[in-house]
């Protein structure tokens, strides 16, 4: 799941990009923000479920490891690690590119009042 969403959202950041070189409506940017947004919420469920897996993860390594330090060091050379921190990066560029739709669409506004 989470690798269909990390190629779904670079897919939705290529969009966008190529969207507002060619000048895109408010209304379409808006309807993408609400796809994005939706997106967002895709993506914070995939961290939950990655960040259940992390600790369970933490909770084996610590009944080997022996103390609590080294377990977390060896948790994070996990697959479990790789992908929850993936996930975080993955929401951080979603929220960048929401706040970028967003400036966008005050620019428009801006320019529509002053067109008025």
């Amino acid at each position: 799941m989470s690798v269909e969403l990390t190629k779904l959202i670079d897919e939705k950041t290529a969009e966008c990009q190529q969207l507002f070189e060619a000048g895109i409506s408010a209304h379409e940017a808006s309807q993408k923000l609400v796809n994005l947004s939706s997106l967002l919420a895709s993506l914070n469920t995939a961290i939950t479920n990655a960040h259940f897996a992390l600790n369970v993860k933490k909770r084996d390594v610590l009944e080997d490891a022996g103390s609590v330090a080294k377990a977390r060091v060896l948790a994070e050379a996990t697959e479990e690690w790789r992908l929850f921190i993936q996930l975080l990066n993955q929401k951080e560029s979603l929220l960048e590119l929401m706040r970028a739709v967003k400036y966008y669409l005050k620019a428009w506004v801006e320019e529509y009042k002053e067109q008025s």
